[in-house]
């Protein structure tokens, strides 16, 4: 007598068992402590200035580009999560996106709506909520959810939000490792410890979308960098790399006196920069059922 055995069942079970370990272990890595937004905010809006600076950079990162390969972004509603000084708002209406931000200090709003406004863009046709999105309670949903290199999804409590907040797909792109051979050079002078600049985070969440039944798409990226920089597009953000989000106003004017020594003209200094970036788009019709 044979005993007839369905494999599909054990299977089907085999593979939640697997997507459930997956899950538990991305979740363990995303669980921290929330982020303290005031200290946040306090060193976002010293470093407000020096960002609008970059932001008139063009889609030099190819986030856009790989966004634009899976959207047709004309006259789709888009949210970008973590807006900063409106870089991506901007590169997003250049594509006829109907765009949305979210950015919870107030002084990178204000050049965000300068930056749009001198791109020719009303600035009033932009909404921008200043709010962390850990404190964001959305009315509605949008076709698109944008996010660059934010702390956003250093936090498992932000996934089945961001997962709620799209009806129609998820842009997120994010450094994976990233290194400053001047800032490495300046820190050590300094008798600065460098630690190795390592993020994971996005390889948990394109694990988390896969463990929900989705296919998600990702990229990576070589970047190489050296060019001459302002040392004003670059001091707040080696001061805070350097003494953490508290600097103060002297431990920006002790980088400031280090930095002299480097200028490779009167006010340049030459930097080298190297980097991995990750970027995901997850289709939310796309899906298989686990």
């Amino acid at each position: 007598m044979y005993t007839m055995i369905y494999l599909e069942p054990i299977l089907k079970a085999s593979r939640r068992v697997m997507l459930n370990s997956i899950r538990n272990i991305c979740k363990e890595s995303l669980t921290r402590p929330p982020q303290d937004i005031d200290k946040s905010n306090q060193m976002w809006n010293k470093r407000a200035k020096e960002l609008s600076l970059l932001a008139e950079r063009d889609d030099a990162d190819g986030y856009i580009e790989f966004f634009k390969q899976h959207v047709d972004l004309n006259g789709a509603t888009v949210i970008d999560l973590g807006c900063g000084a409106g870089r991506y708002l901007k590169l997003l209406m250049d594509e006829g996106a109907l765009v949305e931000g979210l950015e919870p200090s107030k002084e990178m709003i204000k050049y965000a709506k300068k930056h749009i406004k001198d791109s020719g863009y009303n600035e009033e046709d932009v909404n921008i909520y200043n709010v962390a999105f850990q404190d964001f309670e959305p009315e509605k949903q949008y076709d698109y959810v944008f996010i660059s290199n934010s702390p956003i999804v250093g936090y498992y409590e932000s996934y089945e939000k961001i997962l709620k907040l799209a009806k129609k797909g998820i842009f997120i792109g994010e450094w994976i490792e990233r290194k400053d051979l001047f800032f490495e050079k300046l820190a050590k002078s300094m008798g600065k410890e460098v630690k190795r600049q390592l993020m994971f985070d996005i390889y948990y969440y394109f694990n988390l979308f896969a463990a929900d039944g989705y296919l998600p798409n990702f990229k990576s990226s070589v970047w190489v960098s050296k060019e001459e920089l302002k040392v004003q597009k670059c001091i707040q953000r080696y001061t805070s790399w350097i003494y953490g989000e508290s600097y103060t106003d002297d431990d920006m004017k002790l980088v400031m006196d280090e930095i002299q020594k480097y200028k490779s003209s009167k006010e340049d200094l030459t930097v080298e920069f190297h980097g991995i970036r990750g970027m995901i788009y997850v289709d939310k019709k796309v899906y298989i059922s686990t």
